[in-house]
């Protein structure tokens, strides 16, 4: 699938409209959309205690994402884009409270993802924190929970990795395209610098760098203590000791300074070659309770006491790879992550103690249809343990409605499969449509279906590998014939045609993405010019419209007439366009505060070709099926908080 779907649940109603809109007559017929019950983009921030008892601590229809639990358990902070662009905001860990205490630090027109943001740090008394968010050109706040701070820009070129001493007079950021860790007073002054791609502050305020296998160690001025081999390091709760991996072998200094006072091989030489830089925000090394530590050996980890020096065998739980690897404050628990494999096997959560053992599942979601979301992301204890905190990017997957104009939409279809870019048959009678073949999205191919009007006989036409794509179809006149792009992985792929009972797949004699099958020409994108191109269907007479930059993948439509029509999105960002062909001329009508929706675009024609539907997302981050005039005006909604997604629309 190409995007990242939402999460939440979405009330299927309609949004009256004014009362000039509201006079005007909708065309007949009904409008075949795909959504995922959801009118959000992003995701939400949980607390979940260990009795199971969960709390929505984000409440809002927009993305929400970084969560950071301040160091007294009692506040919450993360970034959300619900105003008009990002801002970090704090909720009380009950869920009450919630305000926003920073300036917009970034527009919501220039965000192009709806993953994480950046990362937000908590200066040591809870009175301040830092947010550095991952976007170009990078900038970090500082401030205050009284919403006074300034902005921050970097050094050379990025700020990641926010990190404060433990007295709270520095913080430590990192320029990863420098190589280079910047140490600042609260006010955003440098202070010093040193090379290196990450660094941690110990408790007693010095600071551990890291540079292509080595390691030094600075007090707060500066200055440097020692440097060693080294790869994966960690400081122990007190910062009196200074773990690392050299090869082989793990090491212990006193103060991260002087030659080792304990050394072990824990690792085999296989394992040693994979790790020494942690995976997936791990520092690779760990500290646990009682002097013990865990080690990342690249399917699990290993351990080492570091009391007697010798390598330790952890519990099951303390052992197993999981996504995120994440301990108590006082490394006497682990949150465990159970991923699944299957469609219909829950995702986990659970806390094992490195005393007692796992324990019981606390949370059990349904899993997540991308491989790139997480159930359980950027997920974090709360101080003493009692509650964990994190932030949820697993979308429900999307199925075919359909819906009259002014009525209610009905479900057509109800897997765990997403069904997207939905085509109805010239005569009513048939639907096709794409389907992601995988489960969990491994690959996550799709292949084109079909089935009746009413959503029963549904079964497969094409059959699609992994990391393959046949979608877009799109219905000859006659209605005999299915058009459809089929892609890969490393190649744009090619225009193919199959028969709608089955049969034998004939490709087109020439390249083309998003296919749109009208009357008496098939419209298409050319890959490598981006220029929207009409062709007959045997190939022949193949005609340029122009260059569009923005064009909104998905949205090509014919009217029956034979009118042509896309969205277009200006490339730097901002409104969708409606731009309708008058012959050979493109004529441009803004659709007002209006953003494409998950999963790209749909636009369709109604019947009688007075009138265009099409999906989108709105100011608050809603995406609903929207209705508009082919002249721009008459802009009406048609469904509210269904999660509509693009890829496909149709009107009939």
């Amino acid at each position: 699938m190409r995007g990242r779907l939402v999460i939440a649940l979405g009330v299927l109603a309609l949004l009256p409209g004014s009362s000039a809109l509201a006079s005007a007559r909708a065309p007949a017929g009904e409008i075949v959309f795909s959504a995922d019950h959801s009118p959000l983009w992003g995701g939400e921030i949980y607390r979940v205690g260990l009795d199971g008892t969960l709390t929505d601590l984000s409440r809002s229809i927009a993305h929400d994402a970084s969560p950071a639990v301040s160091p007294d358990g009692k506040l919450v902070a993360f970034l959300s884009d619900r105003s008009s662009g990002l801002a970090v905001y704090v909720v009380r860990l009950d869920g009450t409270g919630l305000r926003r205490i920073s300036p917009v630090l970034f527009p919501r027109a220039k965000i192009q993802n709806d993953g994480d943001w950046g990362r937000i740090a908590w200066a040591p008394d809870g009175t301040r924190l830092a947010a550095a968010l991952w976007f170009l050109p990078s900038r970090a706040w500082v401030g205050d929970l009284h919403g006074h701070g300034r902005l921050i820009r970097p050094r050379v070129r990025e700020i990641d990795s926010p990190a404060w001493s433990p007295d709270g007079r520095e913080l430590a950021t990192v320029d990863l395209y420098a190589d280079e860790v910047d140490v600042r007073s609260p006010a955003g002054k440098i202070l010093w610098y040193a090379l290196g791609d990450s660094a941690r502050w110990s408790a007693t305020g010095r600071l551990a760098v890291r540079k292509k296998g080595t390691v030094a160690v600075y007090d707060e001025r500066g200055r440097k203590l020692s440097s060693f081999f080294a790869g994966a390091f960690a400081w122990s709760p007190d910062g009196s000791l200074l773990a690392s991996q050299l090869g082989k072998s793990i090491q212990i200094r006193r103060g991260g300074v002087g030659k080792p006072i304990r050394s072990a091989v824990v690792l085999t030489p296989t394992q040693a070659r994979w790790t020494g830089g942690g995976r997936n925000g791990s520092s690779g090394i760990e500290w646990l309770a009682g002097g013990k530590l865990r080690v990342d050996d690249g399917d699990g980890w290993a351990g080492f006491d570091a009391a007697t020096g010798e390598p330790w065998t952890p519990p099951a739980a303390f052992s197993r790879f999981t996504y995120p690897p994440v301990l108590s404050p006082d490394g006497s628990e682990v949150a465990v992550v159970q991923p699944t494999s299957s469609a219909t096997t829950p995702v986990t959560l659970q806390v094992a103690s490195l005393a007692d053992g796992a324990g019981p599942v606390i949370r059990t979601v349904p899993p997540c249809p991308h491989d790139d979301a997480s159930a359980f992301g950027s997920l974090q204890f709360t101080p003493g343990g009692g509650a964990l905190v994190y932030q949820s990017d697993c979308p429900p997957t999307a199925d075919l409605y359909r819906v009259e104009p002014g009525g209610k939409p009905q479900r057509l279809t109800a897997t765990v499969q997403h069904e997207t870019a939905p085509a109805v048959s010239p005569d009513g009678t048939r639907i096709a449509y794409a389907r992601a073949d995988s489960d969990d999205c491994r690959g996550c191919p799709s292949s084109i279906w079909v089935m009746n009007a009413d959503g029963t006989d549904q079964h497969q036409l094409t059959d699609a590998p992994d990391t393959t794509w046949d979608t877009d179809p799109s219905w000859s006149p006659d209605g005999t014939t299915i058009l459809y792009w089929h892609s890969t992985i490393d190649t744009n792929g090619y225009l193919a045609e199959i028969p709608a009972a089955g049969g034998a797949v004939t490709k087109l004699p020439f390249v083309g993405l998003y296919p749109a099958w009208g009357p008496s020409r098939i419209a298409y994108e050319a890959p490598r010019t981006q220029e929207i191109r009409t062709a007959k269907p045997d190939g022949s007479d193949v005609r340029n419209l122009g260059r569009e930059l923005g064009f909104i993948p998905g949205s090509l439509a014919w009217s029956r007439g034979g009118r042509l029509a896309f969205l277009q999105q200006p490339p730097t960002g901002g409104a969708l366009t409606l731009v309708v062909a008058d012959g050979t001329t493109l004529v441009r009508h803004p659709l007002g505060k209006l953003w494409p929706s998950p999963l790209s675009g749909g636009l369709a024609w109604s019947p009688d070709g007075t009138r265009l539907a099409f999906t989108a997302t709105d100011a608050r981050s809603i995406s609903d099926v929207w209705t508009v005039a082919p002249d721009g005006t008459h802009l009406r909604r048609v469904t509210r908080g269904v999660g509509a997604v693009g890829g496909g629309l149709d009107w009939h």
